[in-house]
């Protein structure tokens, strides 16, 4: 996450502060270095090994399966969230990074230098790449699991999902974020699939921003 953060600072700050992603389609062309390493942290966020979410997510959701009915529904609504996750975090990747770069992007963005941003911007993104795609393997449950063996002496885990509970996670997540990154690139990057309309209570971020605004602004 904080690699995606940081991602889309290097966009913000190289289109002059625009936040609209509708305004930033097709950036990728212009910043293929930071098109790669938000790709990383999409791999990553999702869950798709080997990236380092791969290793977190699964087992936090296979360690559900061991805490009886209730367990069970946590269960499947993170297995929903997969799904959801790869949908949403694609649907920002396509629509930013992938086709031709639009009007806006062509006549607003601006080179440092004639790099994507500053050095400093630059290596941090790099350096939290390499985590997303290594990062996971300190801790692979099934097989090696050190730093759960450094802790247990003094925090031992509540549950612990057995290697069968780890598999059947590990598969049926990895099987609706592809479906979810499917459905994205079917609506957002082949558009084979019309977009669904906008909910305006949910584009207005259920007028939280407004509700701010009356009771610290206006009252």
């Amino acid at each position: 996450k904080a690699l995606l953060f940081m991602g889309a600072g290097s966009v913000i700050h190289a289109l002059g502060g625009e936040q609209d992603i509708r305004n930033m389609r097709g950036i990728g062309k212009v910043m293929p270095w930071t098109r790669w390493m938000f790709l990383a942290a999409s791999l990553a966020l999702v869950g798709i090994f080997p990236f380092a979410g791969f290793f977190s997510k699964d087992s936090i959701i296979a360690a559900s399966l061991d805490h009886g009915w209730y367990g069970d529904v946590i269960f499947v609504a993170g297995i929903a969230g997969a799904f959801l996750t790869g949908l949403y975090a694609f649907r920002l990747f396509f629509i930013v990074f992938t086709g031709e770069p639009s009007a806006f992007v062509r006549e607003h963005f601006h080179a440092h230098h004639g790099q994507e941003g500053p050095l400093s911007m630059r290596w941090t993104v790099g350096l939290l790449a390499l985590l997303s795609c290594v990062g996971g393997f300190l801790q692979f449950a099934p097989l090696w699991h050190p730093l759960s063996g450094w802790l247990d002496p003094v925090d031992r885990p509540f549950v612990e999902p057995t290697s069968t509970q780890e598999w059947l996670t590990s598969v049926l997540a990895i099987a609706l974020v592809g479906a979810g990154i499917a459905v994205a690139w079917a609506i957002y990057s082949a558009k084979r699939v019309k977009a669904p309309t906008a909910v305006k209570l949910f584009e207005q971020k259920f007028y939280w921003d407004e509700l701010y605004d009356v009771l610290w602004y206006r009252t």
